[in-house]
């Protein structure tokens, strides 16, 4: 995403959130700089938000460090090596009634606008309240016509029980992650499991690799793998992440940055990630 749909997503961030002039004033720049391309509409919590990173940013940090605090970024960074036709293009939380809408509305007029969606944080009490809310929030994505993909969250092994979707919701019911699936298969759109990527992954580099000190939050090299189990999902290829973690490193190292999976470790943990991928159905 070219630097004038970048910083009044930036601004967005930076303001109220809940402003729809805002929103409206990133939507149109990012359709905008979409050209011909699909966009693909990102809707979900802070994972694709990045607002918890963001804040942790100053005005030193450069801006090769952008694609993996704002995941649309990094996303049009890889379908533009691959020359893949499509255009991320960040929605916020598909709860936000007509602001939201009016994004859909204008997303759907170009042909075969895709969407991803992914939610996490506490969940409901109840499987069926949950399975409600996820449809509705489909619902209204596929009325639209849009065609999408549906991402498992994934959390670091010791989080309270209310944020693992990973764990049963209550004793003898499915998990959280278990009634998303089902969902997506009841409404007939795709899902990749993003929770058992990162299981995989933290086998070999432990949760602190992955995720933030709250277990819930994805790190920085959490979110490059968040980048390519999303090009995966869309795509069904495997991203070439090395130049991108290559651009990451360079960033990362000059911004400062303290991370389990350091500047150098980067590349190297990319290629784990791109095996995971591969190894995926």
């Amino acid at each position: 995403m070219g630097a004038g749909a970048a910083d009044p997503r930036s601004a967005w961030l930076a303001g109220d959130q809940g402003a729809k002039s805002r929103r409206k004033v990133y939507w149109r720049s990012a359709l905008e700089a979409c050209g011909n391309r699909t966009p693909v509409l990102l809707f979900g919590d802070s994972i694709f938000a990045g607002e918890v990173e963001f804040s942790r940013c100053t005005d030193g940090v450069t801006a090769v460090f952008l694609p993996v605090v704002f995941v649309e970024i990094g996303l049009n960074r890889l379908f533009e090596a691959a020359n893949e036709p499509l255009f991320a293009i960040f929605g916020g939380s598909p709860d936000d009634g007509d602001a939201v809408d009016a994004l859909i509305e204008m997303a759907a007029a170009k042909p075969g606008a895709r969407f991803i969606l992914q939610d996490s944080g506490p969940h409901p009490s109840a499987p069926e309240t949950l399975a409600a809310l996820i449809s509705a929030r489909l619902g209204r994505l596929v009325d639209a016509e849009l065609s999408g993909l549906v991402l498992t969250s994934p959390t670091a092994s010791g989080v309270m029980e209310r944020f693992d979707w990973s764990r049963p919701i209550r004793d003898g019911d499915p998990s959280a992650n278990d009634v998303t699936v089902s969902v997506a298969g009841e409404r007939g759109v795709p899902l990749f499991d993003f929770a058992a990527l990162m299981r995989e992954l933290a086998a070999n580099l432990g949760d602190e690799a992955l995720f933030q000190p709250d277990g819930v939050h994805l790190s920085l090299a959490g979110r490059l793998a968040l980048l390519g189990a999303v090009y995966k999902g869309l795509t069904g290829e495997v991203p070439a992440l090395d130049g991108l973690a290559g651009e990451l490193a360079k960033g990362w190292s000059e911004a400062g940055i303290d991370e389990k999976v350091s500047a150098s470790e980067l590349p190297g943990f990319a290629r784990l990630v791109r095996d995971a991928l591969g190894r995926e159905g």
